[in-house]
């Protein structure tokens, strides 16, 4: 089997997804995820879907308990949001990555 000009047995084969009707697309509405706020990789994380009885300390320990390392926990104000959102900064760019892409639509 091709799948974008990739053998089925290529190991690169699986590494490419179409997102066009998935709910990870970002941009499935351009009014929504305007193509201004694209920044390049940082070792800080806006984080936001958090209960409410989410502390600092239970932020920090969320991602603990996944192996990454966390230097500063920032809870924001609500505002208009119905869930708690939070500023999490990591150790290292590489460590903030991999913390948003294990834990990307993670349900606590």
């Amino acid at each position: 089997s091709v799948k974008d000009g990739f053998e089925e047995s290529d190991e690169s084969f699986n590494l490419n997804k179409d997102y066009t009707n998935s709910p990870l697309h970002r941009y499935k509405n351009m009014k929504a995820g305007s193509l201004q706020q694209v920044f390049p990789p940082s070792c800080v994380l806006h984080v936001f879907g958090l209960p409410e009885a989410f502390g600092h300390e239970k932020v920090q320990l969320l991602f603990e308990e996944s192996g990454f390392q966390v230097k500063r926990v920032k809870l924001l104000a609500k505002g208009t949001s119905a869930k708690k959102m939070a500023l999490v900064e990591f150790a290292s760019v590489e460590n903030a990555t991999q913390a948003l892409v294990d834990l990307h639509n993670y349900t606590v």
